[in-house]
């Protein structure tokens, strides 16, 4: 019998940076190798490449990307790049124009640039990590559990009549994380709680359902 209790974490949504904090760092080491620090050219491929994923990880931060929102961005994405083709053929704008616009930027950061952004990133987060050891949700058969705080200050309600709800709202960090949206309803108490990142959403739903289940039996 698997154990009649789960603890949930829910984080923010800056922990979306992972990504950009990881190939800062890849980029950091590749940066120091002596046959790429002195060429221009891989060092702008880098800076550029570097630039285009940190706006898209801010991008994810900014929106929730549910199936909706994620079809329409690719189809944005498609029209957009259909449109510039039928334009370049009929001579309208400049064939190559838009790659002749990236190919002359010039986006060069340090090795020791990657290495601050990358692991300034991955600091917050060990912070954020840390915060949430003291902050975290406890379902039981018969209660629920919210302690917070280095002192532990503890809330607990009744899972007589609870209800939840699941939802992937962002498509993105369900693919980096699992993560989704967990809301718990409590009518004694008439409150709601949401948790918005709560990673191994569909592994924590699977539990809860155990749990309730327990509740139901009894």
């Amino acid at each position: 019998m698997s154990e009649e209790k789960i603890v949930i974490r829910s984080y923010p949504k800056v922990i979306s940076l992972l990504p950009t904090a990881i190939l800062a760092i890849i980029f950091g080491i590749v940066e120091t190798l002596p046959f790429i620090g002195t060429n221009e050219l891989i060092q702008r491929g880098l800076g550029l490449a570097f630039i285009i994923v940190f706006i898209f990880n801010i991008f994810i931060l900014a929106f929730e990307f549910n199936e909706a929102k994620t079809f329409g961005l690719i189809g944005i994405i498609i029209l957009l790049a259909l449109i510039y083709l039928l334009l370049s053929q009929m001579n309208i704008i400049a064939q190559g124009s838009v790659f002749n616009v990236i190919s002359g930027t010039r986006v060069i950061l340090s090795a020791h640039a990657y290495y601050l952004i990358g692991f300034g990133i991955l600091f917050v987060m060990f912070l954020i990590w840390i915060h949430r050891r003291w902050d975290y949700w406890i379902i039981e058969p018969n209660q629920v559990t919210h302690k917070s705080g280095i002192f532990g200050k503890i809330e607990r309600f009744p899972t007589q009549g609870m209800k939840y709800g699941v939802e992937i709202s962002d498509i993105f960090e369900y693919m980096l994380f699992k993560s989704g949206k967990l809301t718990l309803y409590f009518p004694t108490e008439k409150k709601i709680i949401t948790l918005s990142v709560v990673p191994g959403i569909k592994h924590i739903e699977k539990r809860i359902q155990e749990i309730l289940g327990f509740v139901e039996v009894e």
